[in-house]
């Protein structure tokens, strides 16, 4: 039997069970996510959000955040709805200050005083698996699609857990069970996120997360290595006398560059591969997400985003933003069986903005892969 169109549905869709018929083509509609959104338009956005900041000494940020979510929100669309960002500014302000006034007390100990540096720092880990809940609290609450809030329902002690886990893994085993504990925390994250009611399910194995690594190494090498070439004869002609200032300059210049992409090429590979496993790892209900982004696509999308905005001292941020939100959204689809609309879940947790302020301020990523 042919697939049915996408955009289509099946007439018997409502009387069937939509587990019975998850593996029938027949009854599976592809919806793709669409972005309308353009770099002129988010430019004014961003400008305006930069100004501001700086006027109000980092104050406006708040309201600069919920104005660029809101913007890429309201612009990516699934089977024709568009997505909303319903924070409040007031409260993301009121988290960073309290945030920011912790991270001055840790620059101002480190400092002056080791035992105050070392006690704020080892307060912060161990209140990372707590800050990571009240962030997925936060804007799962805030994030809205067809006038059904998202919910995060993780709780604080499986949080530790799963960050205990994590980070042991990869301690003990002196970083060869990095992958297994970035498994571990996105298992954790996305197993508790629903939508509505329609609770996520994540089916990606630890093989995978380890395949997409292994393979991540073998690309890298080689740069890395003519990196190292490169940088051993610069010293070695250094060291001698023997170059002149010209050619050190060069020599220098083409090492960090050399560096550099060799950073991109690998940063590129691994995002798209870890985005894919993920992203097709997730379903909902009968419904599940696919992905397939191309690891040399998103390489050169890299490359030449860098490029263009260090040319135009970061005036074209703005257009490589859109340009890698395109490309994200152009390939990220949902295979639906029957309606993707969900009933509100009334027991949803309040979130914290102090956790979205951590997040924001101590540069924890919560994208994971995608």
């Amino acid at each position: 039997m042919n697939p049915l169109p996408r955009g289509s549905s099946s007439p018997d869709d409502a009387t069937e069970d939509p587990l019975e018929t998850e593996l029938d083509p027949s009854k599976r509609v592809v919806h793709q996510f669409e972005f309308s959104g353009t770099a002129d338009a988010y430019f004014q956005i961003w400008i305006v959000n930069m100004m501001l900041s700086v006027v109000t000494l980092g104050i406006y940020s708040a309201w600069a955040k919920v104005r660029t979510k809101n913007y890429f929100y309201r612009h990516t669309r699934l089977d024709g709805s568009a997505f909303e960002y319903l924070a409040d500014p007031i409260k993301i302000l009121k988290g960073r200050l309290l945030v920011g006034g912790f991270f001055i007390a840790w620059v101002v100990a480190e400092r002056f005083s080791t035992g105050w540096y070392v006690g704020l720092s080892l307060v912060f880990v161990l209140m990372t698996p707590a800050i990571l809940v009240l962030a997925m609290r936060f804007n799962t609450k805030n994030s809205v699609y067809r006038n059904v809030r998202f919910v995060f329902h993780g709780t604080m002690k499986a949080s530790y857990v799963a960050n205990v886990i994590a980070m042991f893994a990869s301690l003990l085993t002196l970083g060869l069970g990095g992958p297994f504990a970035q498994w571990k925390i996105a298992d954790f994250v996305i197993a508790n996120v629903a939508h509505g009611t329609n609770r996520f399910e994540f089916r990606a194995s630890i093989a995978q997360f380890y395949k997409v690594f292994a393979t991540s190494l073998l690309c890298f090498i080689p740069l890395a290595f003519l990196s190292a070439a490169i940088g051993i004869a610069l010293w070695s002609d250094m060291s001698e006398g023997s170059s002149t200032t010209v050619l050190i300059v060069v020599g220098v210049f083409g090492w960090f560059a050399m560096f550099y992409i060799s950073t991109i090429v690998a940063a590129g590979y691994i995002n798209a591969k870890l985005a894919n496993v993920i992203l097709n790892g997730i379903s909902f209900g009968a419904h599940r997400l696919e992905s397939d982004q191309k690891p040399a696509e998103l390489i050169w999308l890299y490359l030449s985003n860098a490029v263009c905005v260090a040319v135009s001292s970061g005036l074209l941020l703005p257009w490589a933003m859109v340009r890698l939100h395109r490309y994200r959204t152009s390939h990220l689809r949902v295979h639906a069986v029957g309606d993707l609309l969900s009933e509100t879940d009334s027991s949803a947790q309040g979130g914290g903005v102090v956790g979205d302020a951590a997040v924001d301020l101590g540069g924890l990523d919560l994208g994971l892969g995608a």
